[in-house]
């Protein structure tokens, strides 16, 4: 063993005291010595910065005033049968400023003897405060992070890029039956149900590529229960996999059973347009069977008017009957049956020929009875007037949307009207009818009369 090189000499005693207190003065880690009795006989700079306490303050008092509170007698009594060991002792300590504030510090503690006893201490120590702080709050983070898992009603899981569960929250522990440590024996494949047409559900190139899959598969819970889930997952930075597992059991009820509501609410819809349609045919039936007892030549047109009027608003009911969507009839199909059935009720002695432009444009009924009842008046009266002591004629019907509007406009090239009629004081039953139809759409109608009449109606694209 190397001999240590001791000064010798008072003054190269003093000289080697005088170096080492200027050293210890300006380290960066706190210094105390304490006496033989324990009590603190000095204390260097950077205790006194970081703690707070002036020399006075500290020296002849025992060490104890620095404690904090926050460790055990047990951890006292250690440190001293190490120091008594003539051992060093290393540990963290944690310690209150002077402000009543606590900081953490890496203590080393070294014994020195003299003949044999120890005469006093040094502890040379690092303050670490800054990253006790920082731990703690990660600690903290991690704490309400847990928290926070295990309180959501989803499960969470977190698992290797090999599928092996590392850790789970209680609601998927409680979807499964399963305890935490029982889950975190399994690999998330295995408790899934095989799927023979999909045999490996989980994607790992893409979780490897920062993507999120989404599987929906059934798994078996403890008891053997067939779960349908929904799992989303994605890889973090840290190389860990972390997912959600959702129960799928009411949703896929709730959708089974909404679509059963759907199917008898479409049965109920489809039987009142049905009844409703039927209705309407009884009212013509007995509008026939009352003709027959008429012989008045205005009064038998007023019957025929509303009987096919009637018939405008039955073929409503029956597009919507035997759709498949009840709110709403495609208007260009309806249209056309009851243009046609329009010219074989009209036809008069003119050719007559029918231009139809009409868009595809879904109508509800609130819409679709009005225009019915409009196209019926208008193609109806040109067909009957405006080809008088003429061979052929042409009617265009267009029906579009334009900024929002819809666009109705039936137009004849017949003989025409002497004047622009008044909608509302007209004493024709049918442009009487037009115009408060239009009005009950929200729209506006315009008469233009150039080599024929042009009916022009508007109304908001609702």
């Amino acid at each position: 063993m190397s001999k240590i090189n001791r000064p010798h000499g008072e003054k190269e005693t003093r000289l080697a005291m005088k170096k080492f207190s200027l050293a210890v003065q300006q380290s960066p880690n706190i210094t105390i010595i304490t006496d033989t009795k324990g009590l603190i006989e000095y204390v260097n700079g950077t205790f006194c910065r970081i703690t707070g306490y002036r020399n006075e303050d500290v020296l002849s008092k025992n060490p104890r005033l620095l404690k904090s509170g926050e460790h055990s007698p047990a951890f006292y009594k250690e440190l001293w049968q190490t120091i008594l060991r003539g051992e060093t002792w290393k540990n963290e300590l944690i310690n209150r400023k002077k402000d009543g504030t606590i900081y953490w510090e890496q203590a080393s503690i070294y014994p020195l003897y003299d003949d044999g006893r120890i005469t006093h201490f040094i502890k040379v120590s690092e303050d670490i405060t800054n990253k006790k702080l920082h731990e703690k709050k990660l600690k903290e983070r991690e704490f309400q992070y847990k928290t926070l898992v295990d309180q959501a009603s989803d499960g969470i899981f977190q698992m290797d890029l090999n599928g092996q569960i590392l850790d789970i929250n209680s609601a998927a522990c409680e979807m499964l039956g399963y305890s935490s440590e029982e889950l975190e024996k399994w690999n998330l494949v295995d408790l899934m149900v095989m799927d023979t047409e999909n045999p490996y559900p989980i994607h790992w190139d893409m979780l490897k590529q920062g993507k999120i899959i989404q599987i929906e598969r059934p798994v078996k819970s403890k008891d053997g229960t067939v779960i349908p889930v929904e799992i989303r997952a994605k890889i973090l930075p840290n190389g860990i996999v972390q997912g959600i597992i959702r129960d799928e059991t009411d949703r896929i009820n709730a959708e089974i059973q909404m679509q059963k509501d759907l199917k008898e609410k479409e049965v109920l819809l489809k039987e009142i347009h049905h009844r409703v349609k039927n209705n309407l045919q009884i009212i013509i039936s007995l509008l026939n069977l009352q003709s027959h007892h008429l012989r008045d030549k205005e009064t038998l047109h007023a019957f025929k008017e509303s009987k096919n009027r009637i018939r405008s608003i039955s073929m409503v009911h029956e597009k919507l009957y035997r759709s498949k969507n009840f709110s709403n009839i495609d208007f260009k199909e309806y249209a056309e049956t009851l243009i046609q059935e329009l010219c074989r009720l009209y036809q008069g002695d003119a050719s007559v020929t029918i231009e139809n432009q009409i868009q595809y444009i879904a109508l509800d009924l609130d819409r679709a009875v009005p225009c019915g009842l409009i196209l019926n008046e208008l193609v109806s009266n040109a067909i009957k007037h405006a080809f008088r002591d003429r061979e052929q004629g042409k009617i265009t019907i267009r029906f579009y949307t334009e900024n929002n509007e819809t666009v109705f406009i039936v137009r004849d090239n017949g003989n025409g009207m002497h004047k622009i009629p008044d909608m509302v004081q007209s004493d024709t039953l049918g442009l009487k009818l037009v115009g408060i139809l239009t009005e009950q759409l929200g729209g506006t109608v315009q008469i233009e009369l150039d080599r024929g009449t042009r009916f022009i109606i508007r109304f908001p694209d609702v």
